[in-house]
């Protein structure tokens, strides 16, 4: 299990916060955890041997850490406890029979993954690493983030009908002077056939979906296009982009239109 701190990478640049550890990893600690101290309050390093630490190691802290971040534990003045979410997860109610919607929960905990889920959920684990990238993360923290999130999807059944934004537009505690707010793709934006598209952070909260897979004759098709809109899409200094649509040129009318076919 990799408990290398996320606060900081080898070259002492700060990371996202976020859970290195997967979900299902933290509620197998979380039930040892449970069944040593049941409803009590203890120390840290009680916690610590009880989720199967010798002591209260930097390894230790870090797991009970991001524990926490899923909302399994809370952690007040040194002090740690099963949550009522963790408690939830474990022993699921009556009206969550099988525990799904208490994992769910614990899966979106971590604001960072609840952003992912709402913007880039769609995207390969590949993908996923390369965007988080551009949100903050170094590429070996990015790539285990982004690996955590896929095993989270799976094991608490995330099927997209959780879809969820933040309420501070992405921002959260999560993205340290990320400009980048929460956003999606205009419903006319939405391609029919299902082909996947991927999100490219402009700055200033704006976020470009590309599709992709793509020939290379379609992309210089959409570089010609960009030219074309150019005087339509791009606002003039210090004035902020009209909420109304403007008319756009008739894309057809480029030279390079149709030439993607066949290609």
């Amino acid at each position: 299990m990799n408990t290398q701190s996320n606060e900081s990478s080898a070259t002492g640049e700060r990371n996202p916060r976020c859970p290195r550890i997967t979900l299902e990893d933290a509620v197998e600690r979380l039930s040892k955890l449970q069944k040593a101290i049941g409803k009590s309050t203890v120390d840290s390093g009680s916690a610590s041997k009880a989720i199967g630490y010798s002591s209260p190691s930097g390894a230790a802290l870090s797991t009970l850490g991001y524990m926490s971040m899923y909302g399994l534990v809370t952690r007040v003045a040194g002090k740690i406890s099963v949550s009522e979410l963790g408690r939830r997860v474990l022993f699921p109610v009556t009206t969550d029979i099988n525990g799904e919607a208490a994992k769910k929960e614990a899966a979106l905990t971590p604001k960072m993954f609840k952003r992912i889920n709402g913007e880039f959920d769609d995207l390969e684990v590949v993908v996923l690493g390369s965007q988080l990238i551009h949100l903050g993360f170094d590429e070996d923290a990015a790539k285990n983030a982004a690996k955590v999130y896929k095993a989270n999807k799976a094991f608490a059944k995330l099927d997209g009908s959780e879809k969820v934004t933040l309420d501070n537009g992405g921002k959260g505690g999560d993205i340290e002077g990320s400009e980048q707010g929460n956003q999606t793709p205009p419903p006319n934006m939405t391609n029919p056939q299902g082909v996947q598209s991927l999100p490219v952070p402009l700055g200033n909260g704006l976020v470009a979906y590309v599709p992709y897979p793509m020939t290379g004759a379609a992309f210089d098709m959409l570089k010609g296009a960009l030219d074309l809109f150019k005087p339509m899409i791009v606002s003039p200094a210090g004035q902020h982009p009209s909420p109304t649509q403007p008319k756009l040129p008739d894309p057809s009318a480029h030279p390079m239109a149709g030439q993607s076919k066949g290609t």
